[in-house]
């Protein structure tokens, strides 16, 4: 098995160099993004960080960071965890 250094994901060593790694998501195990929270929670598709529907979430969560910002999806994401 080979390891992903970045994201930790196993892969069964195949018949190619040692340290090939296939093409993944390196997306760190356990992590997700805000988009991805959004959607697992709310069982919508993301509609944009600017969307109504976020804007309105934003409020309603006192979020006053830029909507479509790193600085508003993260807290939102946090908010939608609760």
């Amino acid at each position: 098995m080979i390891e992903c250094p970045k994201c930790g994901k196993r892969f069964p060593t195949i018949s190619v160099p040692d340290d090939f790694l296939p093409a993944h998501d390196c997306t760190p195990a356990g992590t997700e993004l805000p988009f991805q929270t959004y959607a697992r929670v709310t069982g919508l598709e993301w509609p944009g960080g600017r969307s109504m529907a976020i804007v309105a979430l934003l409020k309603i969560f006192k979020i006053a960071e830029r909507p479509g910002s790193a600085e508003a999806n993260l807290p939102l994401q946090t908010e939608l965890l609760k």
